[in-house]
C-alpha cells in the first residue's frame, strides 16, 4: 500500500478549512503547553532564558535545551527525534526531569558553537 502524501496534504487543508474551531483549539493548547514547560524550566520558574544575564523573555525566541547535550536520547520508536511539541509533552508527562533548561535561540546556538570549539581544540 503506497502512501500518497499529496492526497494527505490536500485532505488536511480541506479538514482545517472545515473545522476552524479545532485548529484554534489545537493551536491554543500547543501555546499553553509551551508556555507552561518553558516557564517551568526558566530561571526561578519564570519565562526567560537561563543563560547568565540574558534578558530574553519572548516565548517565540525561547526553546528547550538538553543541559548535557544528550538530545539524541529522545528518539521515538521510529528513530526520529522528538519535535518541540513532543518534547514539551514528554517533559510534562515525565514530571519535568532536571535534564532540560530554557534557552533563547541565540544562547542555544552559542552553546553549540562553544561545544564544537572545545572538541576542535581538545588535546
Amino acid at each position: 500500500m503506497s502512501h500518497d502524501k499529496e492526497r494527505d496534504r490536500k485532505y488536511g487543508i480541506k479538514y482545517r478549512a472545515n473545522h476552524p474551531e479545532l485548529v484554534l483549539y489545537n493551536s491554543t493548547m500547543r501555546a499553553e503547553l509551551k508556555l507552561e514547560v518553558l516557564t517551568h524550566y526558566g530561571p526561578n520558574s519564570s519565562l526567560g532564558c537561563c543563560w547568565e544575564d540574558c534578558e530574553v523573555t519572548d516565548i517565540d525566541m525561547l526553546t528547550l535545551d538538553h543541559i548535557n547535550d544528550d538530545g539524541h536520547k529522545h528518539l521515538s520508536k521510529s528513530g526520529k527525534k522528538l519535535n518541540g511539541r513532543q518534547l514539551y509533552s514528554w517533559a510534562k508527562k515525565n514530571l519535568y526531569p532536571n535534564t532540560l533548561q530554557t534557552l533563547c535561540g541565540s544562547h542555544q546556538l552559542k552553546k553549540l558553537i562553544e561545544a564544537h570549539r572545545d572538541k576542535k581544540f581538545a588535546v
